[in-house]
C-alpha cells in the first residue's frame, strides 16, 4: 500500500488531553477477489481504524474513501471532540469545513434509528485490512 495523502490532526475533548492521529488514504488498488472492482485503503492511525473503502473503479474508490474519511472526522465531531492542527492550538478547527472542496457545512439526509440517533442514510461499502 502506498500512501498517496495523509493528515496530521490532534483532536480532543474540552480541556482534555489532546491526541495525534494521522489520516492516510492509500493508492486504489485492484480487489484480489475474483471478478472484484476496486479498493482504497484508508487509515486512521492512532484510532486502530483500518479499512478498505471500495468502488467499480479506482476512481470512484479513491472518491468514496475521500468522503468515508469525512464521515470519520464528522462522527468524531458529533461525539464532542474538537480538531487543531498542533498540540498546543488554541482554537479548534472545523475539520468537517476543511475536507469539504466548496467550504460550506456538509449536510446529508439523515434518518432516527430505533435509539432516538440520528444517522447518515448514505452508505459506503467498507471493510477491515
Amino acid at each position: 500500500m502506498r500512501p498517496i495523502a495523509q493528515s496530521h490532526i490532534w483532536y480532543g475533548k474540552d480541556n482534555g488531553e489532546r491526541r495525534r492521529i494521522t489520516v492516510m488514504i492509500c493508492e486504489p488498488e485492484k480487489d484480489p477477489l475474483p471478478g472484484g472492482d476496486y479498493r482504497c485503503p484508508v487509515t486512521f492511525r492512532g484510532l486502530g481504524r483500518k479499512k478498505y473503502v471500495y468502488g467499480v473503479d479506482s476512481l470512484q474508490s479513491l472518491m468514496l474513501a475521500v468522503v468515508f474519511v469525512n464521515i470519520g472526522i464528522d462522527s468524531l465531531s458529533h461525539q464532542g471532540y474538537h480538531f487543531f492542527m498542533n498540540k498546543s492550538g488554541g482554537d479548534a478547527l472545523d475539520m468537517r469545513l476543511i475536507w469539504q472542496a466548496d467550504g460550506r457545512k456538509l449536510q446529508r439526509t439523515c434518518r432516527t434509528n430505533k435509539t432516538g440517533k440520528t444517522r447518515p442514510t448514505a452508505r459506503i461499502a467498507v471493510a477491515n485490512y
